[in-house]
């Protein structure tokens, strides 16, 4: 499951002839971390075989 919470403030001034806009943004600003999901890596040999190994 993921979800981040992203907030943005905007302020715009308006002069005479000509407009400023500034803005904050922050991005995951719960700071949440996904977990890593585990994977499994299986080596193959050149023919493409998966590779056990016999004790």
């Amino acid at each position: 499951m993921v979800h981040a919470l992203d907030v943005r403030l905007d302020k715009k001034w308006y002069l005479d002839k000509w407009s400023i806009n500034a803005y904050v943004d922050v991005q995951n600003a719960n700071n949440f971390q996904a977990e890593v999901q585990s994977y499994l890596n299986v080596q193959t040999t050149d023919a493409g075989d998966p590779l056990t190994v016999s004790i």
